[in-house]
């Protein structure tokens, strides 16, 4: 048996576990384990879990126990294995209160009861071994046979102690655990949020036991010399209680260990992790205004060293014939410096402020500070969702960035990313340089007009940045009309040179001033460079106040009260991810302010699982709901991540339509900048590829690390430098870890069962798709790129005349590494009026076996009692 992670082999388990343990596990670091099994993708958080699995699920791997062949009475059992699994059988016989016979010779004791089978087993049988089973039970196979598994096992323990020694030599030990201890406070520092005092602390009380525990250990050496008649100097046994005393790891938290202060310790991880520090550029020297930079090619470097991360990057993400990515997009096709021959490094940016006060307190707005994050962008997009893949590249004080300006601000990052356009990055491992630059910048709409150059109020001139509408021109002409053509590069230049030739103007045609980045960069513009951004413009924007303005009808019509609706929304059965995004009551002022309130998450769970709380309530015929059923399929649509020409028509259309009506029911009401700006969406999803690829709610997570930090530490001198030391120290962290993306397939539990145990229809439908098994492995739940699926989970298997075809997950099957899953399946038809499928289950039906590449659609959904019927509401978009 080979490790994962290196070239380190051994036939003994218990050897494997203890060089995995020792060499690539860190405790701190929130990674699972793995098996040691190549075949088996079960994980597990702690050693002891690992122990366990391998103990249950791969018995004959690695023990020396006495194997026999068992047979139950009760059932058609027959396996080879120890006795204690043959137990646990018998138990799941008891547990159904199942009566068993006692299986040892000359008793005649049965019973129905687990306890009592166990206490007389106990009592009677302790000493008794596989040879006195009755022999209608069992049939000993010894483990000392040539051709066992166990003798084989057996001959590598007897050289275990060898192996041992053999690989203590070849690493230290001591620096291995050093590091390990070290890694611990590391992840109390940047994860786990313990203060400095906090540490400081534990460190004092970790130094008193140590001291404290010298006396023991000295009268332990001396009552063992003592008992085996052996006379030493006291100075020897002093010697030997300080050799004890420096080898145990927590020596380095002492006075004169390594990690005793935090100077020392930030020193050792400087040295021991891959920690790029930020540096400190000053906006002005007498007004002390500074902002904190950390070098992009440096964490380039160190990441694409990394194999496991350049694999990522180097990795093909285009996908034919649909737009399924970034890649596909025209944007990325036609870029100059991505279409050449060799491979580039396409980097997407993302600007916003946040607050790391209490927004709310007094303190509000003198804290709240611009970052700038990357990520790199081929990556496929389940790796760049994880926090610690977005970096930071720049941090300051959004006072002092509007106050000298972008330009100040941008400049060491533009420096960098020039040299990576003229020059490359040189890798060893490829021995040649790769030129990048920035593809995109993601950001709501005030940061991505304040970055761009375009004008930051959305009420008068020309407020969008992908055409020339004003605010007057968007309420009576519509995008798909063909009025307003998108802007173009020469005519934002042309606007660009207006502006420096003539001082005096604020703006030409809604355009301000340059952007910083296209002044520095060869293949950048602010035109081709902002993809839309759905989180703000839907699930922030729109989803709220068209929700506010249709319930305030609702409501006057005598449908529902409010309080009402606020009961259905606390009470209603939510299930699964749903939980975690369940709304909030609705405010009495949300007429008058026109929002609901809720951030994108709460929003969007609202808007999908409403029509199954009040559906049935309202009239089909009803205008106001009407509106919000064709909301809810433009945010389906919105947030699909694959689309073909015939999809995007379908948005047009679902556009165009939702415009007209919202019209007809609200002729008072003005249509918002971000209904237009959801009008160009068809056009920029074929010119970015989709929406969800360069959204901003995974930035907009990374925030709160931030806040985290200056939770924990209470401490807002020098703010900067010390939120960007705590990100760099955390990314360090992150980079020590054998995986530093998320396992592709994370399971806990794993039943090893034959496949003459499995239920009638689970096996017939296994044994359809996979014809030689003998044993399966099921579980009830896993987690596969970070998705989460678990038993009665409904997904898509297909279609069937234009609509999706659900099914029911019944259990989880692994085969080969590979995940498939035991489906019952259901018939549906659409529901127009409540935007979700009623399902029905098909009793006759036999069940399917269907891998995960192989469904319509990977996102599990959820299906919900309403009244007596079973109701699906899709997430996003199917019908491709």
């Amino acid at each position: 048996m080979q490790c994962r992670y290196c070239k380190y082999a051994s036939a003994s388990q218990n050897l494997l576990l203890r060089h995995y343990r020792l060499k690539h596990w860190y405790p701190s670091r929130r990674v699972p384990l793995v098996c040691l099994f190549p075949e088996c993708v079960c994980t597990f958080k702690t050693p002891g879990a690992l122990k366990s699995h391998l103990y249950r699920v791969h018995t004959n791997s690695d023990k020396r126990t006495e194997q026999a062949t068992f047979n139950c009475d009760l059932c058609d059992y027959h396996n080879v294995c120890s006795e204690k699994v043959f137990m646990r059988h018998l138990g799941t016989h008891l547990k159904r209160n199942e009566t068993v016979q006692c299986p040892f010779l000359h008793c005649n004791f049965q019973t129905n009861v687990y306890v009592t089978f166990h206490s007389h087993k106990s009592k009677h049988h302790k000493t008794q071994t596989a040879s006195d089973y009755k022999s209608s039970v069992v049939t000993v196979s010894r483990g000392d046979s040539d051709n066992s598994p166990d003798s084989t096992s057996e001959c590598f323990e007897d050289t275990s102690d060898k192996e041992i020694e053999s690989e203590a030599d070849e690493v230290d030990v001591d620096q291995i655990l050093e590091k390990k201890l070290a890694c611990l406070f590391l992840c109390m520092q940047t994860e786990l949020g313990v203060s400095r005092n906090a540490t400081k602390q534990i460190f004092h009380c970790l130094n008193e036991i140590q001291i404290l525990s010298k006396p023991s250990i000295e009268k332990v050496i001396q009552d063992i010399l003592c008992n085996h008649n052996c006379n030493v100097e006291q100075s020897v046994i002093t010697e030997i209680t300080e050799a004890v005393h420096r080898i145990n790891p927590l020596y380095a938290t002492t006075e004169k260990g390594t990690l005793s202060t935090d100077y020392k310790r930030n020193i050792y991880f400087k040295q021991h992790f891959d920690v790029v520090e930020p540096v400190e550029f000053v906006f002005s020297r007498p007004k002390n205004k500074t902002f904190v930079y950390v070098p992009i090619l440096e964490v380039l470097k160190k990441f694409l060293s990394t194999s496991e991360i350049s694999q990522k990057t180097f990795s093909n993400t285009s996908t034919n014939g649909f737009y399924a990515s970034c890649f596909d997009g025209q944007h990325f096709k036609e870029h100059p410096l991505l279409c050449a021959e060799n491979f580039s490094i396409s980097l997407g940016l993302y600007i916003d402020d946040f607050e790391v006060a209490n927004p709310l307190g007094t303190s509000r707005k003198k804290h709240k500070i611009t970052a700038v994050y990357w990520v790199i962008l081929n990556w496929p997009s389940q790796f760049r969702t994880n926090l610690h893949s977005i970096q930071l590249a720049l941090l300051g004080k959004s006072c002092d960035v509007r106050e000298y300006g972008y330009d100040m601000f941008f400049e060491p990052l533009m420096k960098d990313i020039q040299t990576l356009e003229k020059e490359g990055l040189y890798l060893d491992q490829f021995g040649e340089n790769f030129k990048g630059t920035v593809v995109t910048v993601s950001a709501d709409n005030l940061g991505a007009h304040g970055l761009a150059g375009f004008q930051e109020c959305f009420h008068v001139g020309k407020f969008c940045r992908f055409c020339l509408a004003s605010f007057q021109d968007i309420q009576t002409s519509s995008v798909s009309k063909g009025h307003f053509p998108l802007r173009n590069i020469q005519q934002h230049n042309q606007f660009v040179e207006e502006l420096k030739a003539n001082p005096a103007l604020s703006n030409v045609q809604g355009v301000k001033g340059e952007c910083v980045l296209q002044s520095h960069l060869d293949w950048f513009h602010p035109v081709t460079g902002f993809p839309p951004d759905p989180l703000h413009d839907l699930f922030e924007g729109i989803v709220p106040f068209e929700l506010s303005l249709c319930l305030q009808k609702l409501i006057a019509e005598k449908y529902f009260t409010l309080d009402q609706l606020n009961g259905t929304i606390q009470s209603f059965p939510y299930c699964f991810s749903d939980k975690v995004n369940r709304p909030q009551k609705i405010p009495k002022s949300f007429s008058s302010k026109k929002s609901i309130g809720g951030n994108g998450h709460e929003n969007w769970t609202l808007i999908r699982l409403l029509p199954l709380m009040i559906g049935h309530i309202v009239p089909e015929t009803n205008k106001a709901w009407q509106l919000l059923m064709e909301l809810k399929d433009i945010v389906e649509l919105v947030v699909s991540p694959k689309f073909s020409e015939d999809s995007l028509s379908y948005l047009e259309t679902k556009i165009s339509d939702h415009r007209s009506l919202f019209q007809e029911v609200f002729p008072n009401e003005k249509l918002k900048p971000k209904h237009h700006f959801l009008e160009h969406y068809p056009d920029l999803i074929r010119y970015f590829g989709p929406c969800v690829e360069l959204w901003t709610m995974r930035f907009e997570a990374k925030h709160s690390f931030f806040k985290r930090v200056v939770h924990n530490t209470h401490n807002y001198k020098n703010i900067l430098q010390t939120l960007s030391t705590q990100h760099q120290l955390m990314v360090a962290h992150a980079l020590q870890s054998p995986n530093f993306f998320t396992q592709s397939i994370h399971v806990e539990k794993l039943n090893v069962l034959k496949m003459s145990s499995l239920e009638r229809r689970v096996k017939i439908a296994v044994e359809k798709k996979f014809s030689n098994l003998k044993t399966v492995s099921l579980a009830s739940n896993a987690v596969m790129h970070g998705t989460s699926y678990s038993k009665d989970m409904m997904v898509s298997v297909g279609l069937c005349g234009g609509l999706p075809e659900f099914a029911k997950i019944w259990c989880i099957l692994l085969v080969d590494s590979e995940v498939s899953f035991v489906l019952e399946r259901y018939s549906s038809w659409y529901v127009e009026h409540l935007g979700a499928f009623k399902v029905e289950s098909l009793p006759y039906e036999d069940l399917i076996v269907t891998e995960l590449r192989c469904l319509h659609d990977f996102y599990p959904l959820v299906a919900y009692s309403i009244g007596r019927n079973l109701m699906v509401t899709p997430k996003r978009f199917l019908l491709h």
